[in-house]
């Protein structure tokens, strides 16, 4: 969510020059979404819910300043942390929301 992004933001981790930085997000989401596969639905939509209402608090608790940061994300994304913010965030949990319809619906 935005509170991981933001950390991410004000505490880059070391990296051999942008981009991936090793980073591997097909193990990352395995590791996600496997540790969901036997939940309830009520229960992901609900951790979506609560990630969310996390997410708005953790945008409302950053300065300005840092979100005019210019970044560079572990996952290639780079633009304002504000910029990276509104389209990583909202895609996301887009693209999720997407993933639960289709489990749901058995596709």
């Amino acid at each position: 969510g935005a509170a991981f992004i933001i950390n991410l933001a004000a505490s880059p981790p070391p990296s051999g020059g942008g981009g991936q930085g090793g980073f591997d997000v097909d193990a990352w989401n395995a590791r996600e979404v496997g540790a969901r596969q036997d939940k309830p639905i009520e229960e992901i939509l609900a951790e979506l819910k609560s990630g969310c209402a996390a997410s708005i608090s953790a945008v409302e608790a950053t300065s300005d300043e840092l979100l005019a940061k210019e970044v560079t994300m572990p996952w290639g994304v780079s633009g304002t942390l504000a910029e990276v913010l509104a389209t990583s965030v909202t895609g996301h949990n887009a693209t999720h929301l997407d993933d639960i319809e289709r489990a749901v619906r058995g596709g």
